[in-house]
């Protein structure tokens, strides 16, 4: 089999299989050696398909994931008196529900008591729903247009048009986030990256045109929409500190230990939207320092939610 359709081959298993592929599987359903797999996931990985991996026992299983996402080991034995306290803390904290702390919470609950399956937490719920939202034959051709470099003719309805639209595209890269997958791609003659969610294609046709793709640039968004990097700054009440230290949400971020305990966190990011929300989700356990617009912007939205519950 040749270079492209294996890869085409070998990303539709990993499509299929949010529990994950192991190694040796994949080399036997595409007869080659283990060797030539790992290379094709290296290969796939540079060419900003995201895929994860993680270890369980000794088996080595890769997986679609999240932009940045990893899974921390979680210990082999706990014993009744811990998995008790565990729950505990879920009862203490469920009136913050959905706080991501309660969400982590019973993630990690759910694991240890077997309940869930055995599936990397980026792929619960609606997420696994997202990757079987878009048409194989439009994944497909999408894959084959951002390994082969080529230029892709897409009919796409934008949520905010009456009637589908038809753009010629450099496609460059698939990107997970918020259960959603979404396409990368270059709009010639513009040169900066626009965003097309894959479930809203309704066609995509390679184009004889290639192109040249750029190099693998710094992604400065804190979810999924990019723009001009800010510096920010959050201040962490001591109750969440410990957690938000436990995670890199942000590949700038630096944490300060301040008296009391207090954590501050500085990056130099973009998506100013989706960070204000995820400040706002830890409730009056924040306070987003600066920059000061976003500050203003974030008292204007918890004043709107306010009045909406008022």
């Amino acid at each position: 089999m040749s270079t492209l359709p294996r890869k085409l081959q070998l990303l539709r298993m990993l499509r299929d299989s949010p529990d994950g592929v192991r190694l040796k599987d994949a080399a036997e359903r595409l007869e080659v050696s283990k060797l030539t797999v790992k290379r094709d996931l290296d290969e796939l990985s540079r060419s900003a398909i995201p895929i994860g991996e993680r270890r369980e026992g000794q088996t080595d299983l890769f997986f679609l994931c999240d932009e940045g996402a990893s899974l921390p080991p979680l210990p082999a034995r706990l014993g009744a008196r811990e998995l008790a306290g565990l729950e505990a803390a879920r009862a203490a904290l469920s009136p913050y529900r959905p706080s991501p702390l309660v969400g982590e919470l019973d993630a990690v609950q759910s694991k240890l008591s077997g309940s869930a399956t055995r599936r990397p937490s980026r792929f619960t719920g609606n997420r696994r729903q997202a990757l079987l939202a878009a048409p194989a034959s439009v994944l497909d051709t999408l894959l084959e247009a951002i390994l082969g470099a080529r230029r892709c003719e897409l009919v796409y309805e934008p949520r905010w048009a009456k009637a589908a639209r038809r753009y010629e595209v450099e496609p460059l890269g698939l990107r997970l986030a918020d259960g959603l997958i979404y396409l990368e791609a270059r709009v010639p003659p513009h040169k900066n990256v626009a965003l097309f969610v894959t479930h809203r294609l309704r066609e995509a046709r390679l184009c004889e045109a290639t192109f040249r793709r750029p190099k693998r640039r710094t992604w400065t968004a804190f979810g999924v929409f990019e723009g001009e990097p800010t510096r920010v700054e959050v201040r962490f009440h001591p109750d969440v500190a410990v957690y938000i230290a436990e995670r890199r949400w942000h590949p700038t971020q630096k944490l300060t230990r301040e008296a009391g305990d207090f954590l501050v966190f500085r990056a130099r990011l973009s998506g100013r939207d989706e960070f204000i929300g995820w400040v706002m989700s830890w409730g009056g356990l924040a306070e987003l320092v600066r920059p000061l617009e976003w500050r203003k912007a974030l008292r204007e939205r918890a004043q709107r939610l306010q009045a909406a519950h008022g």
